[in-house]
């Protein structure tokens, strides 16, 4: 059992599915990686975009392992089911136990898996999404192979790497060549191929 406990200033809508998310995205992820979920609960804290100023932090959601730090959906701009179950799966990817192209890649594939299995967006719709967006643009600023994010983390650092069009490549490769592997192994491949990695 997992516990999702949420902290904020006001209370949620009634309306409100960001919790239901949260569980279904945590469901979906352990079913494909075969592994329980890695905590017994799932802390998630959000906060307005102002706040975030404050503590320095300029982003939409960040895991930082005993917890999630997220803005408050109603201030997000964009897809916070997506950025949501992004940060779930760094429960079990973090870039302490895997390489910064696969924390932030098969996380971003885990959060599309996530969907896909709650019928909100299909893997082959996120495919064609990074094959006209996310990878494209990174071919486009010379950037066409994983191989390329690695060297250039390693030559510049993380900092300058950060700042730099290498970073968000990280995401759109990372991601693109896990959709395409799962694509191309099916689910029974991918999903032990997943739970191998993570035992490793």
């Amino acid at each position: 059992e997992v516990e999702i406990i949420a902290f904020r200033l006001t209370p949620f809508s009634q309306t409100s599915t960001v919790l239901s998310q949260a569980e279904a995205a945590a469901r979906a992820m352990e079913q494909l990686m075969g592994v329980p979920f890695r905590r017994n609960e799932m802390i998630l804290l959000f906060l307005d975009p102002m706040d975030f100023q404050k503590t320095g932090v300029v982003t939409l959601a960040l895991h930082v392992g005993t917890h999630i730090i997220v803005s408050r959906p109603e201030v997000i701009q964009g897809d916070l089911r997506h950025v949501l179950a992004h940060e779930i799966a760094h429960y079990y990817w973090s870039s302490q136990n895997s390489p910064l192209w696969f924390s932030e890649g098969g996380a971003d594939f885990l959060a599309s898996y996530a969907l896909d299995q709650t019928d909100q967006v299909s893997l082959r719709e996120r495919r064609n999404e990074l094959d006209i967006g996310g990878a494209r643009d990174c071919a486009v600023r010379g950037v066409d192979s994983i191989q390329q994010v690695i060297d250039h983390l390693a030559d510049q650092g993380y900092a300058k790497h950060q700042s730099s069009t290498f970073f968000l490549c990280n995401y759109a490769l990372g991601e693109f060549l896990l959709l395409n592997l799962h694509q191309a192994m099916g689910f029974d491949g991918s999903a032990s191929a997943w739970k191998e990695l993570h035992l490793l």
